[in-house]
């Protein structure tokens, strides 16, 4: 079991964009049976305006590149179900270069093989007037 994960930086501006960084790096992983997928966030900000908490949305769908052959939305699932749609919060945790916040991930169980796109979204402000969000889409691929 491998665990992949994505690395982002979040710019620390209050009005929300784009997260930075390269994600996975420089090549897409290929995801086995019983690896994990999982995102790593830290603040870029000034400290003290880093927030408590994140809730991250993890919308997974088919890449642009896949085959047409490829059915699955995603391929991740819950008994017969395919999960398109996962939410986590994540605690903030100090560090030397910022706040840090990492999610859970999500286990890839196998059966599923192509070419997928994590389209991640962080929120800060959940459930109040004004959130504020930053999202990044790197692309992932699975073997079965």
């Amino acid at each position: 079991m491998a665990t992949y994960t994505c690395s982002y930086v979040i710019p620390g501006a209050g009005r929300g964009g784009r997260l930075t960084g390269n994600g996975f790096g420089v090549s897409a992983p290929v995801l086995g049976a019983r690896d994990v997928l999982q995102v790593s966030l830290r603040w870029a900000g000034p400290p003290a305006s880093a927030p408590a908490t994140l809730t991250g949305y993890f919308v997974i769908s088919t890449a642009s590149g896949a085959a047409a052959s490829q059915t699955a939305p995603s391929p991740f699932k819950d008994g017969n179900n395919y999960r398109c749609l996962l939410t986590q919060v994540a605690n903030s945790s100090p560090g030397a270069g910022g706040a840090t916040y990492n999610f859970a991930g999500v286990i890839y169980f196998g059966g599923q093989a192509g070419k997928y796109e994590l389209t991640f979204v962080a929120e800060a402000g959940t459930n109040t007037p004004t959130p504020t969000q930053w999202s990044a889409d790197p692309e992932f691929d699975t073997s079965n």
